[in-house]
């Protein structure tokens, strides 16, 4: 097994789609060699993948979506940083509360541009399995 497969999001993928086989007469306990097993296995391989899919897709998404408010947000933090040399605790949180209301502002006006970035991106890391793999594994 994989370890997307260990995965306990995964898990319960599975188990919500074997309870929906169940509901459609496809029972995963029974194998005989009917017709009828065989679509419901076809099914069955169907819907997982399916599942597994974008089970990936949104985790990627997630991931390069957060790697971008990170990076907009540690902007101003720098800035201040650059132009004040050091800051002490107080000034701290107060630059961290206006990051975090700044980061939330642009990530809410350029919503489209931030998508269509991120998607674009997404569907590049689906042909480089290699990357991607990297990404969902160790980030």
């Amino acid at each position: 097994m994989s370890k997307i497969d260990e995965d306990e999001l995964v898990k319960g993928l599975r188990e919500d789609l074997e309870n929906l086989l169940r509901e459609f007469n496809c029972n995963p306990d029974i194998s005989s060699e009917s017709t009828e097993d065989e679509k419901c296995g076809r099914a069955r391989k169907i819907m997982r993948d399916a599942f597994l899919s974008t089970l990936q897709t949104y985790r990627l998404y997630f991931i390069i979506r957060s790697i971008f408010v990170s990076l907009l947000g540690s902007i101003p933090f720098f800035i201040v940083v650059l132009v004040l040399g050091s800051i002490n605790v107080i000034q701290t949180i107060i630059l961290g509360i206006f990051v975090f209301v700044f980061s939330l502002a642009i990530t809410r006006l350029l919503e489209k541009p931030m998508v269509k970035l991120v998607k674009k991106i997404v569907t590049a890391l689906q042909r480089h399995t290699r990357a991607r793999d990297f990404i969902l594994k160790n980030v």
